[in-house]
């Protein structure tokens, strides 16, 4: 794959950018090359989300992970039902994995969220989802570029051990 504007990269060197829902601008100008190389890295995080139940749930973790510039998270404790894929505008897509049927609160469940180029790199590694490990794991794969326009691969796994796990 051919470096392109198109292409998921790592952030740019800057002197500056912009954060949270306020889009605070933090100047960045007095930082090393090497603080600045350290910004452009690609942000990947792990929640236990104890539920993913309501839509506010969601909308929560959506504005958490764009706040903090989260390229993708591992989701642990969903609470969701069987295997699903949630795509949302403007936002990216999330893949999870539960138990056939719930009781309860619920319980397990994993699940991969991906920001618009997370969800990108997934799709140019193939869209596959490796999703037949249970409720307590999934996998996918992307396909990000380096500085040198390199294709590199990221097989990224949400795992979760629980007292329940058979």
């Amino acid at each position: 794959m051919a470096a392109t504007e198109e292409s998921v990269t790592p952030r740019q060197l800057v002197d500056g950018f912009y954060h949270g829902t306020e889009q605070t601008f933090v100047d960045c100008s007095d930082l090393s090359v090497k603080g600045k190389e350290r910004r452009q890295r690609l942000r990947l995080v792990t929640q236990n989300c104890r539920g993913l139940k309501k839509d506010e749930d969601f909308e929560d973790l959506f504005s958490s992970m764009r706040s903090e510039n989260v390229f993708a998270a591992c989701l642990q404790e969903t609470w969701r039902d069987g295997l699903e894929m949630l795509d949302r505008p403007g936002f990216g897509t999330i893949m999870m994995a539960g138990k056939r049927s719930q009781t309860g609160r619920g319980s397990l469940g994993v699940g991969i969220a991906l920001r618009l180029k997370g969800a990108k790199a997934w799709k140019d590694a193939g869209s596959v989802v490796h999703d037949g490990f249970g409720p307590c794991a999934i996998a996918v794969r992307l396909l990000v570029q380096d500085d040198l326009g390199e294709d590199v691969g990221i097989h990224l796994l949400s795992v979760y051990r629980h007292n329940d796990w058979d």
